[in-house]
């Protein structure tokens, strides 16, 4: 066995140990965070966790994808499998876009609707049809 470690090991060993300071810092400036940016941090991840949540829908996996519209700086698509059908608007413009559907779960702001949803300027949303 070898006491000591070669000159390969020791790079490799103060490359990890560069990347565990330089995120121990990261954590240590986050923590001195104002309230304002520790809620924003927190609503942030909290988008990101319901994303990941949506992501395990099976149809993410390997259902079809259909763009459904382009324009007007929305852009939305369908994905489809087995009988699920889910669609992710996307609106980068500056007006509310109206989207027509028989009834439907906003799985980002867990609302049901009938007929109509509005997709607020600037948001994206991503709803299940019932």
């Amino acid at each position: 066995m070898q006491p000591y470690l070669n000159e390969i090991q020791l790079k490799k060993l103060n490359g990890h140990l560069e990347i565990i300071l330089n995120d121990f810092e990261v954590f240590k400036k986050d923590k001195i965070l104002s309230n304002d940016e520790s809620k924003e941090n927190q609503e942030l991840l909290s988008w990101y966790r319901k994303l990941g949540e949506i992501r395990k829908e099976e149809v993410y996996t390997d259902g079809k994808y259909i763009e459904d519209y382009i324009g007007n700086g929305v852009f939305s698509f369908i994905r489809r499998k087995n009988g699920v059908k889910i669609i992710t608007i996307v609106n980068n413009s500056n007006q509310v876009y109206k989207y027509s559907v028989s009834r439907g779960h906003d799985l980002i702001n867990d609302i049901c609707f009938i007929k109509e949803m509005s997709v607020k300027p600037q948001t994206a949303t991503i709803v299940k049809i019932l």
